[in-house]
């Protein structure tokens, strides 16, 4: 379909006025621009009739496959995304929400490699902890942030603020992350390659990530499992919440009431 269109618009008579362009309709630019995916965001620069033109295409583009991570930063940027470019809500009908977040293992990290090390069969060297030590150190520094944001209520706030500005979408897609997924911006994920026991689909999630559960009056974690394997609730332990709480609380403030799938 590009490559037909293409070789039509090279067909097509230019015009002097349109300095080296045709003059096609606008409806014809943006049928090749739909065609285009990604790459829809370079043919738009071409001159300014082409950016106007290709609106339609390039928003569509933008609003596939969008996530909502739990962690400020990437829910700022989205607001950010939705105030830069307010035609793109009338283009996003889906959205995944990812139901992990940052956390801290019940066992450290250490322990959860060298797991994860006999799981896949293969031992770690000692550049593989001198990697570790550096992810480790920014894992660390992201989970009191991830854990501030989450138990002082302004996930589920935040999160029900974007959703309430997606008037169009009528399917959110909740799902954990996948193996080596990893949510973005607060790692170089190019180290994870770099140990000797990395393959792709190597479930380094279970290592950083998971839900969360939290007291709402304390906002702090008063219910957990220590290092024996025992489930400890701390004497003056009040209501808990999850992800699903939280998740439920931003959809009704939102106002949303589309299908919710669960993965």
């Amino acid at each position: 379909m590009i490559e037909d269109a293409t070789s039509a618009l090279a067909k097509v008579k230019l015009e002097p006025d349109m300095k080296g362009l045709p003059h096609i309709p606008c409806e014809l630019i943006n049928e090749i621009a739909s065609h285009l995916g990604p790459d829809v965001n370079k043919f738009r620069t071409a001159n300014k009739r082409f950016h106007v033109a290709t609106s339609p295409s390039f928003h569509r583009e933008m609003a596939r496959d969008r996530h909502i991570y739990p962690r400020y930063a990437n829910m700022a940027r989205f607001l950010q995304l939705l105030s830069h470019f307010p035609l793109l809500v009338e283009y996003m009908r889906t959205v995944d929400v990812i139901s992990e977040g940052l956390r801290e293992h019940e066992y450290r990290s250490g322990w959860a490699w060298e797991d994860l090390a006999i799981k896949e069969g293969k031992g770690l060297n000692m550049q593989d902890s001198e990697i570790l030590y550096e992810i480790d150190e920014d894992h660390v520094n992201e989970v009191v942030g991830a854990n501030t944001f989450i138990f002082s209520g302004r996930y589920r706030a935040m999160f029900g603020q974007i959703l309430g500005q997606l008037h169009r979408v009528h399917t959110i897609n909740v799902r954990k992350l996948k193996n080596d997924e990893h949510i973005p911006g607060w790692v170089d994920t190019d180290k994870f390659k770099q140990i000797s026991i990395y393959r792709p689909g190597i479930e380094i999630k279970e290592v950083y990530y998971g839900d969360w559960q939290y007291d709402i009056l304390q906002q702090r974690v008063t219910m957990y499992v220590d290092e024996f394997g025992d489930n400890i609730t701390e004497a003056n332990a009040g209501p808990q919440s999850s992800f699903d709480d939280d998740f439920t609380a931003g959809v009704t403030a939102s106002g949303f009431n589309g299908r919710i799938v669960y993965a």
